[in-house]
């Protein structure tokens, strides 16, 4: 049973709503304004509303800004040291340490955020920081060689693996809860974006603070480029997950608002994309880069459908944006199918190697998530199920993606004897 529905059965029990707040804040908070707008005139509700919206006075209010100014600060210090600990300490190679590292760039900081705004349990604390030295010190201490496949898929999955851990620290104490793993699906999209827009400004004002200082011919290539930029570019994800967390109620509906603006775009190039396909009789079963882009494809739509869902109402009426969706996931289905026939004949043909049996097993692993989410709206279309069902479906498959992460990290380098 997820928070929703629990704090739905506890509205005449106002000690068990106290003991599901300190069992996880985040969570209770996420699920209760969907409960407090199905019972507006709730007496118990209205106190709680007024609880959890309460602004502290000013004095409070400047200590709180204070420390999140200088949390966020250390975070974004942490995050660009070790980002230019090669800089710092000459014996670490470059082209050894940022294909190993890169991911410990950012993700520890981010967990480091939201360890301290969750107040975990020691279970909790003591098994995130496990599973972030777990990788750290696995990857560090495979073999050097140049032209190891299943060291590079190591590498490349790493990232993946940490954000699976990543949402188990932002999930906390509820990380089987539907509710708190569609939270983190909806932070990663509103970090994006953020993140994106912070790229997009900070290169305007590198743009123009070169131009200034070349006028007076002031070279910053030394220390703005190779310092100021490269903490600047690790600060943009932190800054923009404080900005989603603290501002969460004002921005929690912008990245289902751009992925429901952009489906039926999307929806409309699949269409003329898969006619192009036909028309000119392209073969992806021996085309290898446009297999490649194929799976971008889907992941894409993959996200645009999740996104679209993630604020979707739990109401049963059908909706022109359920039809789009229904529409994206079944051609995606089409296009995956393609796909794994391609991964197939190229399986067939040319043998078995660590990167085939990869993209193999991502491909089912995408196929599996859009296949359960088309007979759950077909379901839902035949009034046999919800928009609900949907959603539980989407996150009860999340953690598959973080143990696929896990078996290429961890198994492929030994499996394969690092070939």
């Amino acid at each position: 049973m997820n928070f929703t529905d629990r704090i739905r059965e506890s509205l005449e029990n106002p000690a068990e709503l106290e003991r599901l707040f300190r069992e996880d804040s985040e969570a209770f908070q996420v699920a209760f304004e969907s409960v407090f707008a199905e019972n507006p005139d709730a007496i118990v509700l209205k106190v709680w509303h007024e609880r959890l919206h309460f602004q502290p006075v000013q004095s409070d209010q400047s200590r709180l800004i204070l420390a999140d100014s200088i949390l966020i600060l250390m975070l974004c210090l942490l995050a660009g040291t070790i980002a230019k600990l090669p800089a710092y300490f000459p014996q670490i190679t470059e082209n050894w340490f940022y294909p190993r590292n890169i991911a410990f760039v950012i993700f520890p900081a981010l967990a480091i955020y939201f360890l301290t705004k969750n107040k975990p349990g020691k279970s909790i604390l003591g098994a995130s920081i496990a599973l972030f030295l777990l990788p750290l010190v696995f990857i560090n201490t495979l073999p050097n060689l140049d032209k190891s496949d299943t060291i590079l898929l190591s590498c490349l999955h790493l990232p993946f693996f940490l954000w699976a851990v990543l949402g188990f620290v932002f999930t906390g104490r509820a990380f089987r809860e539907s509710d708190r793993r569609m939270a983190y699906l909806k932070y990663n999209a509103e970090m994006l974006i953020y993140t994106t827009l912070f790229i997009i400004c900070g290169s305007l004002l590198v743009g123009v603070t070169a131009g200034l200082f070349s006028i007076i011919s002031v070279n910053l290539d030394k220390f703005y480029y190779e310092y100021i930029l490269i903490y600047a570019l690790c600060a943009a994800p932190i800054v923009a997950t404080h900005l989603t967390h603290a501002q969460s109620r004002l921005i929690g509906n912008l990245a289902p608002t751009i992925a429901r603006i952009f489906s039926p775009l999307v929806l409309l190039t699949l269409i003329a994309y898969l006619i192009s396909i036909l028309t000119l009789q392209r073969n992806p079963f021996t085309d290898r880069e446009f297999l490649v882009v194929f799976n971008v494809m889907l992941l894409g739509v993959l996200a645009i459908a999740i996104f679209t869902l993630s604020e979707r109402s739990s109401t049963s009426k059908k909706l022109v944006g359920d039809y789009i969706t229904f529409a994206l996931i079944a051609i995606a289905l089409m296009v995956d199918a393609v796909a794994l026939a391609a991964i197939a004949f190229r399986l067939a043909s040319y043998g078995t190697t660590p990167n085939r049996l990869v993209v193999l097993g991502a491909n089912l692993l995408v196929f599996g998530n859009l296949a359960g989410m088309l007979v759950q709206y077909t379901r839902f279309f035949l009034g046999k199920g919800s928009i609900a069902e949907i959603k539980n479906w989407i996150t009860a498959y999340l953690p598959f993606y973080g143990i696929w992460a896990a078996i290429v990290l961890f198994a492929f380098p030994f499996v394969f004897a690092f070939k």
